[in-house]
């Protein structure tokens, strides 16, 4: 059984050497097995408390951006043209500044919870 991780590896290897026609349909095709272990790492790391399923793929796309990027290649290159762009600055900010990442983690229901308590 391959692993989000060994996918995206064959992904970003498909890319640069397979010269896909339609990349963008291999990417919705796969993209819940290419990111299967996404959710529980951004959980994990506590980058996104409860992620969705549209910021597991565009973590993904993020990784897959940025093994491409050692190659000198970018999703945003006129061959992968149609492919998602990942929101790059997003995840760069998030996982750059751990002090910024906790603060935003905070489970907003469960704050405005205590506020409550504490105000009545």
């Amino acid at each position: 059984m391959q692993t989000g991780r060994q996918l995206r590896r064959l992904f970003v290897i498909i890319l640069k050497d397979g010269n896909p026609t339609n990349p963008h349909i291999l990417w919705e095709k796969f993209r819940a097995y290419i990111c299967d272990d996404l959710e529980h790492y951004l959980r994990q790391q506590r980058l996104v408390l409860a992620p969705t399923d549209a910021d597991v793929y565009d973590y993904g796309l993020y990784l897959i951006e940025r093994a491409l990027d050692t190659f000198g290649l970018s999703l945003s290159n006129s061959a992968f043209r149609e492919m998602p762009q990942p929101n790059i600055q997003r995840w760069t900010d998030l996982e750059g500044n751990r002090l910024i990442q906790e603060q935003r983690a905070y489970d907003v229901e469960e704050q405005e919870r205590l506020a409550n308590e504490r105000i009545a």
